[in-house]
């Protein structure tokens, strides 16, 4: 049986309820906790699901290590609340990690508007891919939906609030000399940053990610190699850095000042 924990703040709630449904619903799964950091006090009618209702919001991290404390089962599958899953996907990723050690995470997703969202993504046959160059083979979103044992749960500094609690497992984790796979072939639909992406989070998201330099100094190399542009946005990408716009054409970088100055680098 599995423990599904879920924390929310309630930006996508109907989206919530819906992939609650479907958990519910599936045989193998044993409870679901929702971590309720919204502080609105959110329920669900079903044995099967346990609602935290904290007094002040956490924050993701600290939410994932108090579900983990509580769960009842000893797999463990942590979910944003702002996805739908193909019906037949937790089988087949339990199916797979049964017998194995270490994370399997998601490697693929369908980026929605929540209002786009009517019903659930088909069933497919995922793959599995076994990751070690983090930097360059995890793609956004490996922590949005992640499944494991729980004895390979590593909890997660306290001080580390809404970022780089990922970085964290995954690092340990390899550290440890267990194994992270990818799960592929499968559209998941994901709200990606309904709530992470809200500017009040930018100052903790600085704070987390200095941190993490302290506890991991090898995290400044990862992301230094992970902004690395690959062949393609070498080729031609556009990105906002800060208060410039960066333009890559054949190799070369153009830097704009977002209101006038232009300037070549």
């Amino acid at each position: 049986m599995i423990s599904i924990i879920i924390p929310t703040l309630l930006q996508t709630e109907d989206i919530l309820k819906k992939l609650i449904f479907e958990l519910v619903n599936n045989k193998l799964v044993g409870e679901v906790i929702v971590i309720d950091n919204s502080t609105k006090g959110f329920s669900y009618k079903n044995e099967k699901v346990r609602v935290i209702n904290l007094d002040e919001n956490i924050f993701v991290n600290p939410a994932w290590n108090l579900g983990v404390k509580e769960a009842k089962f000893d797999f463990l599958g942590i979910l944003n609340d702002d996805l739908l899953l193909p019906l037949n996907y937790i089988e087949q990723v339990y199916e797979f990690m049964k017998d194995k050690r270490g994370i399997a995470g998601l490697g693929e997703a369908k980026i929605v508007d929540k209002e786009k969202i009517k019903n659930y993504p088909k069933n497919s046959k995922l793959k599995f891919k076994e990751i070690k160059n983090l930097a360059k083979d995890i793609v956004l979103g490996f922590g949005s939906a992640y499944f494991l044992k729980k004895e390979d749960y590593y909890f997660i500094p306290e001080e580390l609030k809404i970022y780089c609690g990922d970085n964290f497992l995954t690092d340990k984790t390899l550290e440890n000399n267990k194994k992270l796979y990818l799960i592929k072939g499968a559209t998941v639909y994901h709200c990606h940053r309904a709530t992470s992406g809200k500017k009040e989070f930018n100052e903790l998201l600085y704070k987390d990610q200095k941190k993490y330099e302290e506890i991991n100094p090898k995290y400044i190399e990862f992301c230094k190699e992970r902004s690395k542009p690959n062949f393609i946005q070498n080729i031609f990408s556009i990105k906002n850095e800060g208060e410039y716009k960066i333009l890559r054409i054949f190799y070369v970088k153009i830097k704009f000042k977002r209101k006038q100055n232009k300037s070549r680098v």
